[in-house]
């Protein structure tokens, strides 16, 4: 910090994100962000408050740790927790399985060995009932046709139809940009289609 030496406070920061205040514990998560590596030796410590957190009744609770899930995440650490974000993609608020869609966007791109389970799911969260959360499948949709093309091609008939939707302003006005519905969300659709996906599909 400022150029010195903080490491005395590391440990400090992984107590915190432990704390059942929700205001310590985002502290918490935050600090462990900004000091810790996804190597780092506290990283064990912290791996059991983040499960014990993913799991938590409190959509606050759970936030919080799929934010420092995100940024903390190794390949060791993705046994532990995936069976608990599968789960997390029912969840009720869209706040949580659009951040669950980042963080399979995160595994993806540590390990491609996951694309098979993370494959199944990609239908239900570009279909979901919240635009954020679509639009935040695509990023991960769009990274996936780049590697294993073959697994995204299902999706084009539903890419189409999500697409056409936007074009007939059938999204809320909050993703409005000067007048244009989902301006950003048209722009990842057509990079993804306009790669060899449409192409690929009409071949099969």
């Amino acid at each position: 910090m400022l150029g010195h030496d903080a490491s005395f406070a590391y440990i400090h920061a992984v107590k915190l994100a432990h704390e059942k205040n929700i205001l310590c514990k985002r502290t918490g998560y935050l600090s462990c962000n900004l000091f810790l590596n996804k190597d780092h030796e506290l990283m064990l410590l912290l791996i059991n408050t983040i499960q014990k957190d993913l799991k938590s009744d409190n959509y606050l609770e759970i936030w919080a740790a799929l934010n420092g899930v995100c940024k903390l995440l190794n390949n060791e650490m993705i046994p532990a927790i995936f069976p608990i974000i599968k789960t997390l993609m029912n969840h009720k608020s869209e706040l949580i399985r659009k951040k669950v869609c980042m963080l399979l966007h995160k595994i993806y791109l540590l390990d491609k060995s996951f694309i098979n389970d993370i494959d199944i799911y990609l239908k239900k969260l570009l279909c979901d009932v919240d635009p954020s959360v679509m639009g935040a499948s695509l990023n991960l949709i769009y990274c996936i046709a780049k590697n294993h093309l073959t697994y995204c091609i299902k999706l084009v008939p539903y890419l189409v139809s999500i697409l056409k939707q936007i074009c007939e302003n059938k999204i809320s006005k909050d993703y409005e940009y000067h007048r244009i519905p989902a301006p950003w969300i048209q722009i990842k659709i057509l990079s993804i289609l306009l790669g060899e996906l449409l192409d690929e599909s009409y071949s099969y």
